[in-house]
């Protein structure tokens, strides 16, 4: 007999048959140990005179700042170690595109090369113009690059930092 149409259907477990185990990936389990990790910085009882949970959220942003750094020097150590220890294909040479320089059971190393960045010269700018059939001064063609810089938004970068002694 089919269901009728406002009715949905909802899966029901198969008492006979075991769920199926799945070996979490290696990030997965990463990824649990960080967050497991992280709870602990929810743990901080802030002192008796505070009032928010400022201290706690404090915690949080310090214990990932830190984690990232740490991670950082980490990865490029070993990054390094790949390189000199021949374990990754050189890649310093491959030309633009996407291609695997190593590869063991579980992982796969790629490297994508971008085009080559162009980047303004200005030196090369005013050596063009006073070569040409205006032979503009090199001074005063870098005099008006120099006038034609504008100002863009300042860059800001926030840190957190632990007190060697709690206020």
């Amino acid at each position: 007999m089919p269901r009728p149409k406002d009715q949905k259907y909802v899966a029901k477990p198969n008492p006979k048959q075991e769920a199926p185990t799945v070996e979490a990936s290696f990030q997965a389990r990463l990824t649990s140990a960080l967050l497991q990790f992280g709870s602990t910085a929810n743990n901080t009882q802030p002192p008796k005179h505070e009032n928010t949970n400022a201290g706690q959220i404090y915690a949080q942003a310090f214990m990932w700042d830190f984690i990232e750094s740490y991670a950082k020097k980490q990865s490029d150590s070993f990054w390094k170690m790949m390189e000199e220890e021949g374990i990754i294909a050189e890649y310093k040479e491959l030309e633009q595109g996407k291609h695997e320089i190593g590869e063991s059971a579980a992982f796969l190393v790629e490297v994508s090369v971008s085009a080559p960045v162009k980047r303004f010269d200005q030196e090369t700018l005013a050596e063009k113009m006073a070569t040409s059939k205006y032979k503009v001064p090199t001074s005063v063609t870098l005099g008006f690059i120099e006038e034609s810089k504008i100002g863009k938004n300042s860059s800001r970068t926030l840190r957190i930092h632990e007190r060697s002694k709690p206020v």
